[in-house]
């Protein structure tokens, strides 16, 4: 099956085919392949323990209705308030809070081979068609949909740097706060978005340097540890300033003026602030191996 799903890849990269956003067409390709790809994983799963499906409905809100299971013991899953509702779902906001439940409902008795394989089916439909306008993030047994489509959400400066900050619940939190305030696209929070970024990466270099000095103060400590991690003087140099001169003062403007921002502003130093954080985890890391 691999194998053929390969070639049907080649096929679509061949032909140019690809998808978009707003295509009800594809919306329902892509929910079709979800569709198939959990009713093939998680029909014996579901009925074998139905307080899943239970906890699902709880989540998402569906209506009980009387006797449903024992109405519908011939075809467990694909009767299933989870299988319904996803495949009643309209639109790509209605399936990945669908998704999220779905997710939920099994995250809190499930093994870990369970969700590593429901994320991968997930992740497989996405592949597909990349235009549908989900996307996962995984870390370890937490799975984020987001929106696809924003060129914030590169896996470079987003995604590895959300993975890497496992061992630092706070500032995640903090990061994961701000790229959601800026995909809601309210102008009134960018004040609160620029806060969570400094806060982020204030946090980090907390950590990391073990000090509880401000971001403007560990100018001094960072170089030096910059420089004992092996990066060339004309690295140091780059990142220092860049990080306690421009970063730093519009920071500190932005707290007064965030209204006179513009979203192509505010996105760059988003994509700023995740590239100075994943110098940081790339050189902490080595420490660790």
């Amino acid at each position: 099956m691999k194998q053929t799903l390969q070639e049907l890849k080649r096929h679509y990269r061949r032909w140019n085919i690809q998808s978009e956003t707003d295509d009800a067409a594809v919306f329902n390709e892509f929910k079709n392949r979800i569709l198939h790809n959990l009713e093939s994983f998680l029909r014996p799963l579901f009925n074998l323990n139905r307080s899943y499906d239970k906890k699902f409905a709880y989540l998402f809100g569906c209506s009980i209705a009387k006797d449903w299971y024992a109405e519908n013991r011939r075809q467990e899953f694909l009767n299933s308030y989870a299988f319904v509702t996803i495949q009643e779902t309209g639109n790509i906001v209605e399936l990945a809070t669908a998704l999220h439940c779905l997710f939920a409902a099994i995250k809190e008795d499930g093994e870990d081979w369970v969700i590593k394989n429901l994320t991968e089916s997930i992740l497989e439909s996405v592949e597909f068609c990349p235009g549908a306008g989900l996307k996962l993030v995984v870390r370890k047994k937490s799975v984020t949909f987001y929106p696809a489509g924003a060129k914030l959400l590169d896996k470079a400066v987003v995604d590895d740097v959300l993975k890497w900050l496992d061992g630092y619940p706070k500032v995640a939190e903090s990061f994961q706060k701000a790229l959601a305030l800026h995909l809601g696209g309210d102008s009134n929070s960018r004040r609160n978005l620029l806060d969570n970024l400094r806060f982020s990466l204030e946090q980090l270099l907390k950590m990391i340097l073990k000090n509880e000095k401000s971001l403007e103060n560990q100018k001094e400590i960072l170089t030096g540890w910059l420089h004992e991690h092996g990066l060339q003087q004309q690295i140091i140099n780059m990142y220092v300033a860049l990080l306690f001169g421009p970063y730093a003062i519009y920071q500190n403007e932005a707290v007064k003026h965030a209204a006179k921002f513009g979203a192509d502003e505010i996105e760059f130093i988003i994509y700023q602030t995740g590239t100075f954080m994943r110098l940081l985890l790339q050189l902490e890391q080595k420490d660790d191996k």
